[in-house]
């Protein structure tokens, strides 16, 4: 029973499936009679209007078959599309001057970019290199004396005016410090530096010889020496110069002026050639010591003018 139901609607899709074709086949004539109708009517008209040397205002609407408004149709749009492509070249053109130019201003840029960094392109970090620099900055300072002495540049005058020292539970500008200086301060003899470092370059170079004490914090209205790093203290350490008196072997007692660090208690520490130390105890520094405050790349080099060999 199900077999001769398929069997039926089987003979029913080809006999639709014929008719359909069957009535497609009848369109087509149909449309192409009509157009060989249409083609005979204007080649009538056309040589009836060549008979009479011209045509009247009907029949020359009357030979507007569709197939000639087809044709006009089609050559507008194709004069329309030339005149957009036209157009898109144009546009394509000017896109790519401006490509061109972007182009070039760019190189140009990027060249002077980069020989600006070529020029000041930061050296390894190698004590050739510093002592290079302690030389450098000695010759500019004798070169500076002799012209002062020579009264070929006017010498900055004194100021004795108070520059708010630390004086340790005090306020200055409103800040309470954390600091006060030992009784055995003194303003250092000598010609110390620190060479700061990042990623195994000098970044910068800082001067220890113009005050007794350097307080190192992220609060800038007080320190001297500023850690913009997040994990330091706003009053993290100080490098402090005091006197060191000393024994000689025949008990003679000669004394010094030598740097210490002091960690004010910051919540992530000072370390000192990698190692910890302890929070409020000076901890005397030697040339070449390595210095970092809290989580901070940054390393300070401890260097000594003096120390370095001419």
């Amino acid at each position: 029973m199900s077999e001769h139901r398929s069997e039926e609607r089987s003979h029913a899709h080809h006999h639709h499936r014929r008719r359909e074709h069957n009535s497609d086949e009848r369109r087509k004539r149909e449309d192409h009679r009509k157009n060989e109708d249409d083609q005979r009517h204007h080649q009538h008209h056309h040589h009836r209007r060549h008979q009479n040397g011209g045509s009247s205002r009907h029949e020359s609407q009357a030979e507007q078959t569709p197939y000639r408004r087809h044709d006009e149709m089609v050559d507008r749009r194709s004069s329309s599309h030339r005149s957009r492509h036209r157009e898109d070249d144009d546009n394509e053109g000017r896109r790519q001057r401006r490509r061109r130019d972007d182009r070039t201003r760019r190189d140009q840029g990027s060249s002077s970019r980069r020989e600006d960094r070529n020029d000041g392109e930061l050296q390894p970090m190698t004590y050739e290199v510093i002592n290079e620099r302690i030389k450098h900055e000695r010759l500019n300072s004798q070169e500076q004396k002799f012209r002062q002495e020579e009264g070929l540049e006017e010498r900055e005058l004194p100021n004795y005016q108070t520059s708010g020292a630390l004086q340790g539970d005090k306020l200055y500008k409103g800040v309470s410090l954390q600091y006060a200086e030992p009784a055995d301060a003194r303003k250092p003899d000598k010609s110390y530096r620190l060479y700061v470092f990042k990623a195994g370059e000098i970044i910068d170079t800082i001067r220890l010889d113009q005050q007794s004490v350097y307080v190192l914090g992220r609060d800038r209205t007080i320190v001297d020496i500023p850690l913009d790093h997040p994990s330091c203290s706003k009053q993290h350490a100080a490098i402090q110069f005091r006197l060191v008196l000393e024994e000689g072997f025949l008990g003679e007692t000669t004394d010094r002026v030598a740097p210490f660090v002091y960690d004010l208690q910051s919540a992530n520490g000072t370390t000192v050639n990698g190692e910890k130390i302890t929070g409020r105890e000076y901890v005397e520094l030697k040339v070449k010591d390595m210095l970092c405050f809290g989580q901070s790349s940054r390393e300070y080099l401890l260097m000594c003018e003096e120390d370095v060999k001419s």
